[in-house]
C-alpha cells in the first residue's frame, strides 16, 4: 500500500492536485486524506494537525 502516490506526495500534496482539478474541493477533503494516510478518522486528528491543514487550504485560496 505505500507504493499509492498520496503516500509519497502526503495529503496536502494530493489535496494540491485536486483543488487544481476541481477547485471546490473544501478542508474536510484535506482533513479526510490525511485521516487516510494516518489511518484515522479524519474527526480523530490532531487540533495542532487540523490547524496546520487549516492553513495550507486558507494559503491556497490566495
Amino acid at each position: 500500500m505505500k507504493d499509492f502516490p498520496a503516500f509519497e506526495i502526503g495529503a496536502k500534496g494530493a489535496f494540491l492536485k485536486l483543488k487544481q482539478k476541481y477547485p471546490k474541493v473544501c478542508l474536510v477533503h484535506l482533513y479526510t486524506l490525511e485521516g487516510a494516510i494516518h489511518d484515522t478518522e479524519f474527526n480523530r486528528l490532531s487540533e495542532d494537525t487540523k490547524k496546520e491543514l487549516k492553513e495550507f487550504s486558507d494559503f491556497l485560496k490566495k
